[in-house]
């Protein structure tokens, strides 16, 4: 029974390869993928927790520096909004959804042409603590930062994947 096992896991790496499949974060890969992310230059995002986006993009994208001269530019549009969750039966609100909305668009520095775009969503709960109002601001405050982290490493991944397709071609 042994040797069964020993031919499936054979057999699925002899399918992935057959279907062109290159793992994203070997070394000769991730190194030409690391040096494309690092020419992106993060436009300033408009928004409450846009610098904070950009901040952990500019620090994402090129975690031993950015290039001297950026090759493309990435803008984001963000747009935040909050919905109740729950509501008890005296019409209290108990719990608020944080969304997080972006929108980017990755062009070349020079021509501007565009290169990859899309539309991405997160979202976050957060209580809503009735005997301080203090709490509650820290609370939606935390969401917001857990939000622009999700998003943000969902960005940076669309990207990786994008000049890895084009790698590929």
């Amino acid at each position: 029974m042994w040797w069964s096992r020993h031919i499936a896991i054979v057999l699925v790496v002899a399918a992935l390869a057959g279907c062109g499949f290159r793992p994203l974060h070997g070394e000769r890969a991730s190194a030409e993928i690391a040096t494309d992310l690092a020419h992106v230059k993060v436009t300033p995002i408009i928004g409450n927790l846009g610098p904070d986006l950009a901040d952990l993009l500019d620090r994402e994208l090129a975690p031993r520096g950015a290039a001297e001269k950026s090759r493309y530019r990435l803008s984001v549009l963000l747009t935040e909004g909050k919905e109740a969750l729950v509501i008890e039966d005296n019409t209290l609100v108990r719990r608020y959804d944080f969304s997080l909305d972006a929108r980017y668009v990755l062009s070349e520095s020079g021509s501007g042409t565009v290169l990859d775009q899309g539309g991405l969503r997160t979202v976050t709960s957060y209580n809503i603590v009735e005997s301080a109002e203090y709490a509650t601001l820290i609370a939606e405050q935390r969401a917001g930062r857990r939000a622009t982290r999700q998003i943000g490493h969902k960005i940076l991944e669309r990207l990786t994947l994008y000049f890895d397709r084009r790698r590929g071609q």
